[in-house]
């Protein structure tokens, strides 16, 4: 899950990935004579447990006016124009409106020093200046040794279906092993919130190593863009966990027809609230055709009980004391009532602000943030996708479950807490009699299931590891074994 599920309004994630994301570059026809140059910087915002990278590009016109925009990989903010840039050879500075920042930095030669400010609190910053865009790009870039490179060994399919049910189009990548015999073959359901084919994640890209782990050892893998990203047509925030529910039956019944796919051994691999998703698939309509489940920190309590005990790990591990801890939960759970009840927006205004009060006591927002704070997080709370997960409750489903599941959690998951999640599926799978029901916790793993030190997500993007190896090998030997795969 994506940490806006609490809404936490944390300021030290620094909210930039709730901005609005793909604006659009700037025409690379655009008459040359309007221009007098370009530049490229690139440097790094230091966040507690991470240095976020970014990129500057400042296009001055011949009337020595200058705009720019601003690229965050990390958090895939491409092209995001900023304002109020000042531009000189002893100073940089700029707003970025979207998300209420502002960036003043000292400039010597081809570096810059200075701070951002966002919410109340600042964060150092330094930048360099390079030649090309490409350069200031590479500087930034994270190391992620684990996402794989071509040529790989096996075959990757772009493919599509049509989810007639709710007419949409969905695209993926079918990543097929390379022998001529029937494979065993997996769905991957990503999280919450929109996410491409590969859960691209703090510039981690966990799909893309599952399915090329999976694919090398014989197990072809399907991975698909959610609602509304890359290839697929839609909304995910105007979806809920059912819909998603019908695009995987779709790509199930496409599946099974597929060269080189065994109809009969495709099972489904879920993450966070796609851990959701899979036992609805594999105890509805399609249940003969799902011969297994792999839930990756899936969430298996109500919606609503998953977001209070996420806020609440969340700030008690970043240092919250008791009582601000409980305050914070009443107000938390206050507003989920009032979102239930259909409460109108001006009532919710006023419970999302009282908790983001609550939230940043230490750094008490001005108006001017308070507001913008409540304006990103009113769009979010009021989406359908949003009310519907807080009045889901995944154990009908999970009970539903008949054939063999396995489930890994990470001891330091702050998103799914383990240890109420997987007591959860094993609470279900002896009310269902499912004897075929494993349940894993993994110590010093993460909600990404990343060995890690805190298991905040501000922790995410400075691991270079995307996926702990043991993670991998433990869900790859327990499919080969269920499927039959030997070779």
């Amino acid at each position: 899950m994506k940490l806006t599920l609490g809404i936490t309004g944390l300021c030290a994630i620094l909210l930039l990935a709730t901005a609005p994301t793909g604006y659009a570059q700037e025409d690379a026809a655009q008459e040359t004579e309007s221009l007098t140059s370009i530049e490229h910087w690139g440097g790094f915002i230091d966040i507690p447990m991470l240095k976020l990278g970014y990129t500057l590009a400042f296009t001055t016109g011949v009337d020595d006016s200058t705009t720019g925009t601003i690229d965050i990989p990390m958090q895939g903010v491409d092209g995001m124009p900023i304002t109020d840039i000042t531009y000189t050879d002893t100073s940089v500075s700029f707003a970025i409106s979207a998300v209420g920042a502002v960036c003043t930095l000292t400039r010597s030669g081809d570096t810059a020093e200075g701070t951002l400010a966002q919410m109340g609190q600042t964060f150092p910053t330094t930048l360099t200046r390079y030649g090309s865009a490409v350069e200031a790009l590479g500087a930034i870039q994270p190391n992620r040794p684990q996402l794989p490179k071509p040529p790989f060994p096996y075959e990757n399919r772009e493919v599509r279906v049509e989810n007639e049910i709710s007419g949409v189009s969905l695209a993926g990548t079918l990543s097929v092993p390379p022998s001529r015999e029937m494979h065993p073959a997996v769905i991957l359901i990503s999280g919450s919130g929109p996410q491409d084919r590969d859960e691209t994640i703090a510039d981690h890209k966990p799909f893309a190593v599952i399915a090329d782990h999976l694919t090398r050892q014989g197990i072809a893998v399907l991975r698909f863009d959610d609602r509304g990203v890359g290839g697929s047509t839609g909304s995910t925030m105007d979806s809920t966990v059912l819909d998603t529910q019908t695009d995987v039956e779709a790509w199930l019944t496409w599946l099974k027809e597929q060269p080189g796919i065994d109809p009969k051994r495709i099972g489904l691999v879920g993450h966070s609230e796609g851990g959701a998703v899979a036992p609805l698939v594999a105890a509805g309509e399609m249940k003969d055709d799902v011969s297994f489940v792999v839930l990756l920190a899936g969430m298996a309590l109500p919606g609503d009980e998953v977001v209070i005990g996420q806020t609440r790990a969340l700030f008690e591990r970043t240092g919250f004391p008791e009582q601000q801890l409980n305050v914070l939960t009443k107000k938390q759970r206050t507003l989920i009532d009032a979102l239930k009840n259909d409460t109108p927006e001006d009532t919710l205004r006023a419970l999302l602000g009282s908790l983001i009060d609550a939230q940043n006591i230490a750094t008490p927002l001005n108006e001017t943030q308070r507001t913008a704070a409540i304006d990103g997080q009113i769009r979010l709370v009021g989406s359908p996708w949003y009310r519907h997960l807080m009045t889901y409750d995944p154990g009908a489903a999970l009970r539903g479950v008949s054939c063999p599941m396995l489930a890994i959690n990470g001891s330091l998951d702050v998103q799914v807490l383990p240890d109420e999640h997987l007591t959860a599926i094993d609470e279900a799978a002896a009310d269902s009699g499912n004897t075929e029901v494993e349940t894993v916790q993994l110590e010093g793993l993460n909600h990404l299931l990343q060995r890690a030190e805190s298991g905040l997500p501000a922790e995410y993007g400075v691991l270079t590891e995307t996926i702990d190896p043991e993670v991998l090998d433990l869900v790859t030997m327990w499919i080969r074994k269920r499927t039959g795969v030997t070779e």
